[in-house]
């Protein structure tokens, strides 16, 4: 495996809070996902940079077994606007 650094970006999107417990990680990123597309969250995300769509595993309270978000989105240009309903 070969490491590489990427300069670091801005995303934004939509985000869920789960863990790899008992398949919970399954069901809730699945619904993410669909949420994802029958939204539409890439039309309604400003200053893309383009399309790619990244999914970002982060925020754990520990090892892969304790709870962490899940976030869905597009990499942006600017943090100015902001729609209701998604994150940064």
């Amino acid at each position: 495996m070969q490491t590489e650094k990427i300069d670091a970006f801005k995303i934004i999107g939509i985000s869920v809070r789960t863990t790899n417990q008992n398949g919970q990680s399954g069901k809730d990123i699945g619904e993410l996902w669909d949420k994802f597309m029958t939204e539409n969250i890439v039309g309604k995300i400003p200053n893309k940079i383009d399309q790619t769509v990244y999914s970002i595993y982060t925020n754990y309270e520990g090892d892969h077994t304790m709870p962490y978000d899940c976030i869905l989105g597009c990499k942006v240009s600017s943090l100015k606007t902001i729609p209701d309903g998604l994150i940064v």
